[in-house]
C-alpha cells in the first residue's frame, strides 16, 4: 500500500502526522486487521506489517510503501453470520435417509453459505441436556457431548483450527463469576468438528432427554479469495 504524509500546517504538523502512522505501522504492533471497503461492501482479513520504508522527504510531504503479510489466504464478511436453532412444532423432513426416526418436534437452522469455501463455526449452547449433539444433516456430521450440561450452563464450540475450542462455562457459587473448563475430552470419538459446507446446510439439535428449552446459537464469518 502506498500512502503519503503531508503537513498541511508546516513541519510540526508534518512529523506529528509522521509519527501517529509509523506507530499504527509498527511491526512491533503484533497481528491486525487490514479492512477493504468499496461501494457493494466491507471485507477484512489479519496482517501485519513487514516494512513501511518512506522515499525522499520533499518539503512537508513523504511517501510511504507499506508491505503487508496476511497469513489467511481468505477475506473475511466485516459482518457476523448469526443463526438460531428454534424448536420447531411443525413437521420436518430432510431429503436424506437415516436409520434414525424423526417426529413432529426438534431443532432446525437452515443456513446458506455463498463462501468460495466451506468455513469454520462458533457454537454456543444455553441451556441443560443430556448428551446434546449438533448434526449438520447436510454432510452428515455432528458433535456430541457425553456428559450432561447443566441448566444455567453454557456450551462454547469453535470449529476454526486456529482458534479451536470446546469450553463448558459455569458459574461458581460463591462469587457468582463464570468459570470456563476445557471440555474437548467429552467430545465422543466418533464426532467432529465440522465446518458448514458451501451452499445450504440443514442443522439440527438432539440430547437424550428430548429438552425443548435450550437455546442454541451458530455464527460464522464468510470467506472470499479475492474482493
Amino acid at each position: 500500500m502506498t500512502g503519503h504524509v503531508i503537513g498541511l500546517n508546516g513541519a510540526g504538523s508534518f512529523y506529528s502526522a509522521r509519527k501517529a502512522l509509523n506507530a499504527v505501522c509498527s511491526p512491533l504492533s503484533g497481528l491486525g486487521e487490514l479492512t477493504y471497503s468499496n461501494g457493494c461492501g466491507k471485507w477484512k482479513t489479519a496482517a501485519i506489517v513487514i516494512e513501511a520504508p518512506y522515499e525522499e522527504r520533499v518539503g512537508n510531504s513523504q511517501t510511504i510503501r507499506i508491505t503487508f503479510d496476511c497469513p489467511s489466504p481468505f477475506w473475511l464478511s466485516s459482518e457476523l453470520s448469526v443463526s438460531r436453532l428454534a424448536y420447531m412444532y411443525g413437521g420436518m423432513s430432510f431429503p436424506i435417509r437415516t436409520p434414525n426416526r424423526f417426529g413432529t418436534l426438534g431443532y432446525l437452522a437452515v443456513i446458506y453459505n455463498d463462501s468460495d469455501t466451506e468455513v469454520p463455526v462458533e457454537l454456543t449452547m444455553d441451556g441443560g441436556s443430556l448428551n446434546p449433539a449438533i448434526i449438520n444433516r447436510t454432510t452428515g456430521e455432528f458433535i456430541k457431548l457425553a456428559r450432561q450440561v447443566n441448566p444455567g450452563d453454557k456450551l462454547y464450540i469453535n470449529t476454526d483450527p486456529e482458534f479451536l475450542e470446546v469450553s463448558l462455562i459455569t458459574t461458581d457459587p460463591k462469587t457468582n463469576m463464570p468459570v470456563k473448563q476445557n471440555a474437548y475430552g467429552y467430545i465422543t470419538y466418533d464426532s467432529t468438528l465440522f465446518k458448514l459446507a458451501k451452499g445450504e446446510n440443514r442443522l439440527t439439535f438432539e440430547s437424550d432427554d428430548e429438552n425443548k428449552a435450550v437455546k442454541l446459537t451458530i455464527s460464522f464469518f464468510k470467506r472470499y479469495v479475492g474482493v
